[in-house]
């Protein structure tokens, strides 16, 4: 859905295998090179804490919050829907490698956000 303009290059394609703690995700937060992404968004009644909580690069958080505003945009038309996100990782890293997100019930569909 919103991959249609992106190049696939991966030889450009950052590298986020060496972050394998959350201390070094949250150093690479608090340096701005990373992200707080709520896997369950906070107007959604999602919590600010860990188990809620991926860090990624500002690319796909601003990816997943432009899907999350057309999950709102449903759920304020009055759409009875679920809404899931599931991290992959690869290694042992902290940041995730892609995002698969899907949404069910009166209106099905799936994104996946592909971070590394």
């Amino acid at each position: 859905m919103f991959n249609w303009f992106r190049k696939n290059d991966k030889s450009k394609s950052p590298d986020f295998s060496t972050i394998e703690s959350i201390d070094s995700a949250i150093g690479q937060y608090k340096n701005g090179n990373l992200a707080k992404m709520y896997l369950f968004p906070l107007e959604f009644g999602g919590v600010d804490d860990a188990s809620n909580v991926l860090y990624a690069p500002h690319f796909a958080v601003d990816m997943k919050q432009s899907f999350d505003r057309i999950v709102m945009k449903l759920l304020e038309d009055g759409f009875k829907i679920k809404y899931s996100g599931t991290p992959n990782y690869k290694g042992n890293s902290f940041v995730p490698s892609s995002l698969v997100l899907k949404v069910s019930g009166d209106r099905t569909f799936e994104e996946i956000i592909n971070i590394w």
